[in-house]
């Protein structure tokens, strides 16, 4: 029996688009989107990933202390998100998911966060897209 050596089904590809349009008055060329199954997180829009959020920051104390530690006039909280951000955090800012789904755009309430930070601001470093 001969064993399955495709490194894409190997990753686990289940699925492949191959785009040709010109998207622009480049010379045209074909693009291949490769499509894996999720993760297996449950994404369940954003006050779920804004209390995931919160959690994460009272797992590491470091920045809030650090960041109130230097006594400044208004603190304000950086939470940067990039690839590696699982996708129950990441889920509403990717693009186009707070459009299509509601419950995905901004949190029906405030976030959480210790006394003393003013403003916690959330950015996902890939698509620009975040909250204040």
């Amino acid at each position: 029996m001969r064993k399955n050596t495709n490194p894409f089904r190997v990753l686990g590809v289940t699925a492949r688009c191959i785009d040709s349009r010109n998207h622009s008055n480049e010379r045209p060329r074909a693009t291949t989107d490769l499509h894996r199954p999720s993760a297996g997180y449950t994404a369940r829009g954003s006050n779920h990933a804004l209390e995931l959020i919160e959690r994460e920051l009272a797992r590491k104390p470091d920045s809030v202390r650090k960041l109130l530690d230097a006594r400044v006039h208004e603190a304000h909280l950086f939470i940067w998100l990039d690839s590696d951000t699982p996708g129950a955090i990441a889920r509403p800012f990717t693009g186009g998911t707070a459009v299509e789904w509601e419950h995905f755009s901004l949190p029906t309430r405030e976030p959480d966060v210790p006394l003393g930070i003013h403003a916690p601001w959330v950015m996902h470093a890939g698509t620009g897209l975040g909250w204040l």
